[in-house]
């Protein structure tokens, strides 16, 4: 009987430490013409925590998921010297960190829509559903904002990626409201919802941005 529960024991951990294998992606990212490589890396665990991690030669970002939702996030810029932790406590978000010598401490309300920082997951899971739109709240990267998204499915589009034709469903992401004129953003997914491409404007503390899949 001692051997059978320490075998189930053994199969469970087993089970677990299988479960939070990191799924790694690489990405190329052009920002202001130059180009580097972006690697996400994601783990999943079956009590439905995700951790998403993000770095390319100059940036980090760490976000932290519980059924879909942000929890917390962290980031750092080597460039700038920006880096801070931001952290949900029921309808508030409370940012604390440093640009460079500047102390920034922001507290963020939101509302039942709630907090999704990692889009590449949101739009993932809306591209899932079948849903056609979602609205969500999303931290700047600066730190100094915090906004109401809107994001909508407008269908399928054909891509050429790594010279290849990919029907691709796309995504517009805008701020929701009167502020959707300012920027805009586009992600395409593949069927199964697997991030492919992003195309970001250039404003809300961060430069025009191009990300496309390494090896589709």
């Amino acid at each position: 009987m001692k051997r059978a529960v320490t075998v189930a024991l053994i199969v469970n951990i087993f089970l677990i430490v299988l479960s939070q294998k990191p799924e790694i992606m690489e990405y190329t990212e052009e920002i202001n013409g130059k180009r580097t490589i972006l690697t996400i890396s994601i783990i999943t665990s079956e009590n439905g925590r995700v951790i998403a991690q993000k770095q390319s030669e100059n940036e980090y970002y760490k976000i932290i998921n519980m059924n879909t939702f942000t929890t917390e996030f962290s980031y750092e810029n080597k460039v700038t010297g920006l880096s801070y932790d931001a952290v949900r406590n029921g309808y508030v978000i409370q940012v604390a960190g440093k640009d460079q010598n500047k102390k920034i401490i922001k507290n963020f309300k939101i509302d039942d829509c709630g907090w999704e920082q990692s889009i590449e997951l949101s739009l993932a899971q809306l591209v899932l559903s079948g849903n056609k739109d979602k609205r969500f709240w999303l931290v700047s990267l600066d730190g100094e904002r915090c906004m109401k998204m809107y994001a909508v499915n407008k269908g399928m589009e054909e891509l050429q990626i790594n010279g290849k034709k990919v029907n691709a469903i796309k995504i517009e992401v805008t701020p929701d409201g009167f502020f959707s004129i300012f920027w805009k953003a586009f992600f395409w997914y593949d069927k199964d919802g697997l991030y492919i491409k992003s195309r970001c404007s250039k404003d809300f503390g961060a430069p025009e941005c191009i990300t496309e899949i390494y090896n589709y």
